[in-house]
Order: C-alpha cells, then structure tokens, then sequence
C-alpha cells in the first residue's frame, strides 16, 4: 500500500524510492548521510506521491494525512497503512506527529529500523536472536 495516498502498489505500479526525511536534511540541519541514506528512512512509494510529498518533511506531510484521515471519517485505514508501512507511533495519539521533528530523526531510525527487524522476524520466524542496535549497526551499510 502506497505511504501517501493510500493506493495499492502493483507489479505496474511507477515506484521511487522515497526517503521519508529528505535527503538536503544533511545540508539543511546536518543530518548524517548513513543514516538518510538507510532502509529505515527510505520506503517505496508511487512516483504520484513522491512527487506530491516533493522535498518535504514527515512532520508535514504525515499531520497533513492525518487531517485528512479525520476530516473524511477514515483514520481507522490511515493507522493500518501506517502500520503496514512500518511508520512508528500511533496515528491517534494527538502528538504523533512531533515524533517527526527533525530533532527526532534518528530516534524515528531507531523506531522504525525495530519495526523492520520485527516484520523479517515474522516472514523468517522466530530464529532470529533480538538484536540490540548499536549506533554502529544503525548506520552499518552492509
């Protein structure tokens, strides 16, 4: 399901690879490449939707969905995409939307980079050791 607009993704889909935190966060407020560069800030998405979100920040854009989710009745479905695209937090939760503060960045890399492990946890079962992420790791590119 497409982060933005709701759509269901398809193997004809037009995807980018969309980095939920824009990449000029390094110029802008020196965010560390690695980690904006990471699987936890990136995610697919519809080329529709990158282009809308634009060079935008999850701050923004996630109040901004999730007004709209109030606004038509739907936030029962926007949680669920939420979820389902792995964005940490609860979308009814009033101060949701601050978690994504630039200042919050790699506090939502943490969040997000458990929800991952958690999800290959569930395809690949329950093998796997709980890892304890280090900084290192966090930003490991390997």
């Amino acid at each position: 399901m497409d982060l933005y607009s709701g759509r269901m993704l398809s193997g004809d889909s037009e995807l980018h690879d969309h980095h939920i935190y824009p990449r000029n966060s390094h110029r802008k407020y020196n965010l560390p490449i690695p980690l904006l560069d990471n699987i936890c800030n990136r995610i697919y998405i519809l080329r529709e939707s990158n282009l809308a979100i634009g060079e935008g920040y999850p701050e923004v854009y996630f109040r901004r969905l999730a007004e709209v989710a109030e606004a038509n009745g739907t936030t029962d479905g926007f949680q669920k995409r939420m979820a389902d695209c792995m964005i940490p937090g609860d979308p009814n939760d009033p101060r949701w939307t601050g978690m994504f503060s630039i200042e919050n960045f790699e506090e939502f890399c943490r969040a997000r980079a458990q929800l991952i492990v958690e999800r290959v946890r569930e395809v690949v079962g329950s093998s796997l050791k709980d890892p304890a992420l280090t900084e290192e790791e966090l930003v490991d590119e390997d």
